[in-house]
């Protein structure tokens, strides 16, 4: 995936949340898939993650992990506020904001 086309998607996802981008530090994610950053809604600091995909290798953990894991019981996780996706050319999008948390991951890699 090219990054300046997820920084892109990122940008338009904060406009369509009412966020603004805090700074220009991003979380890369895995195999450049995704894209994550601090956002600020209505002086609120929030997380906005943009995860793509080519349309036919939709992968569901990658796709809905954060989604699904807001009815596990008893797993600490920040609040999912809204999800957005969208498709262009043979690529989806899907835009997630979230509560931010400012504790420290559980884990820095996938899987772990």
């Amino acid at each position: 995936m090219d990054l300046q086309r997820l920084r892109q998607a990122f940008a338009r996802s904060a406009e369509a949340f009412g966020c603004q981008i805090v700074d220009e530090v991003r979380a890369e994610g895995w195999r450049g898939r995704t894209l994550g950053g601090e956002v600020s809604a209505h002086g609120l600091a929030r997380w906005l993650r943009v995860v793509v995909a080519p349309a036919d290798k939709v992968s569901e953990k990658l796709w809905t992990g954060n989604e699904s894991a807001q009815v596990t019981a008893g797993a600490s996780r920040p609040e999912l506020l809204g999800v957005r996706e969208w498709a262009e050319e043979d690529l989806r999008f899907r835009a997630e904001l979230s509560a931010f948390v400012e504790d420290r991951p559980v884990s820095v890699t996938p899987g772990t």
